[in-house]
């Protein structure tokens, strides 16, 4: 994950790195890799009752961008909030097996480099941005939910936030890597997996500690720190720690 201001219009900058990048100047989040571009609107990310856009880029031969995607880009000086636009004003044509996604199809006059262009809305309550935040905590809840974690997480209303565990089918590499325990090195990443993969996360507290599970194999615990409130900015080039699946302990009744 990349946090900046804008995407550097190089095209060999762009082409050579793959990952998600979050651009604060067009409020857009894109992703590159081997032979697909995706990128959505976060003008309404994490609010309830939006839509958010969101347009993939697929190409037949991965090592080769063809030539319609590289005049995409160029034209629009790697502006993705300018290519959103560009794509938006396309005839587009319903297709596939997914109501929610539209295909067009253009053909690469140089070769058979086929490029599939893919329309999708995505409710933007559950896409996240690092721009935005939701108001801070004023007071301890008296009953931990999901909407309280994530407040508290991303107002730095926190501390010791904490991998407690994973447990998989593998149980040779779980012990081999200490159930991935230890601190969580990116709150900004955690909370991603909160706002865009909601299903199964619960919390709890017990005594000082908070614990935010996914279901029974992904654990983790932050200890809540109301004030003072630390002021959140995530910093450019965050690098995404690999994927922590954890179990959770046992204790009180979920709360949602």
């Amino acid at each position: 994950m990349t946090i900046t201001d804008q995407i550097d219009p190089d095209p060999e900058q762009f082409y050579n790195r793959y990952g998600t990048t979050y651009t604060r100047s067009n409020l857009m989040r894109v992703w590159y890799g081997s032979g697909s571009i995706r990128l959505i609107d976060l003008t309404h990310a994490m609010r309830p009752g939006h839509t958010s856009i969101e347009y993939s880029l697929h190409w037949d031969h991965k090592d080769n961008i063809p030539a319609f995607v590289q005049e995409l880009l160029d034209s629009n000086q790697f502006d993705f909030r300018a290519v959103h636009a560009t794509l938006a004003d396309r005839a587009w044509v319903r297709t596939g097996p997914f109501d929610c996604f539209l295909e067009h199809i253009i053909p690469d006059a140089d070769s058979p480099n086929r490029t599939t262009v893919y329309r999708g809305e995505r409710a933007s309550k559950r896409v996240f941005t690092p721009f935005w935040k939701p108001a801070p905590l004023k007071s301890m809840p008296a009953k931990w939910t999901m909407a309280h974690v994530k407040r508290a997480l991303l107002n730095g209303q926190h501390a010791q936030l904490q991998c407690n565990g994973v447990y998989s089918d593998d149980y040779a590499f779980d012990s081999a890597v200490n159930y991935r325990k230890g601190p969580i090195a990116s709150v900004v990443e955690f909370v991603r997996r909160l706002v865009e993969s909601p299903s199964g996360w619960w919390c709890y507290q017990r005594g000082r500690a908070v614990g935010v599970c996914c279901h029974h194999f992904d654990s983790n615990s932050f200890i809540p720190k109301l004030f003072p409130i630390a002021l959140y900015d995530p910093t450019p080039n965050l690098s995404t720690p690999p994927d922590q699946r954890r179990t959770t302990p046992q204790g009180p009744a979920e709360v949602r």
